[in-house]
């Protein structure tokens, strides 16, 4: 009870450990990759949850993100892991679509960094990832890593045409 009247009241509760949880590394293009690591033993450490890079993986960061939200946390409070973890959807991304980290190439993609996969597909997965707190379960991370893998062409072999 004294929980959801915090909650309406708008004082953070639950996940203290997140709530403490800062970034180490200046959120730099080449310090991202270190920031999902980061992500990756500290949900280990906080959560028991180990992630391991694959597709399979942004289940259990949707969960995640998602326990946040429902513990009534405000996005503020928790800037960094989300931070964080939209580093490691990237990673994920980046890792299996041959991409790269990139700056947003146009306001409309915002202000985070973006991976950029081929020459002109760009994705917004620290976006993605606030949204998924705002917005709740109908922005899954993982549903938005297979909708990018639609798009993304399939891996040219060399002397084999298209």
């Amino acid at each position: 009870m004294l929980k959801k009247l915090l909650i309406v009241l708008g004082v953070p509760v639950g996940h203290e450990e997140w709530r403490r949880f800062k970034v180490p590394f200046v959120p730099e293009l080449d310090n991202l990759p270190r920031l999902a690591d980061v992500i990756v033993e500290t949900t280990q450490r906080i959560e028991g949850v180990a992630l391991d890079y694959t597709p399979e993986s942004l289940r259990e960061v949707d969960r995640l993100l998602l326990t946040l939200r429902e513990d009534g946390l405000r996005v503020r409070h928790l800037v960094d892991p989300i931070f964080c973890f939209g580093c490691y959807v990237g990673e994920v991304m980046r890792r299996h679509f041959d991409a790269e980290w990139a700056a947003p190439p146009s306001p409309m993609l915002g202000m985070f960094p973006v991976v950029r996969i081929g020459s002109d597909n760009y994705s917004a997965p620290i976006a993605k990832a606030y949204k998924r707190v705002q917005l709740g379960p109908e922005e899954s991370v993982y549903d938005f890593y297979r909708s990018v893998e639609l798009d993304v062409p399939p891996p040219q072999v060399e002397g084999v045409p298209p």
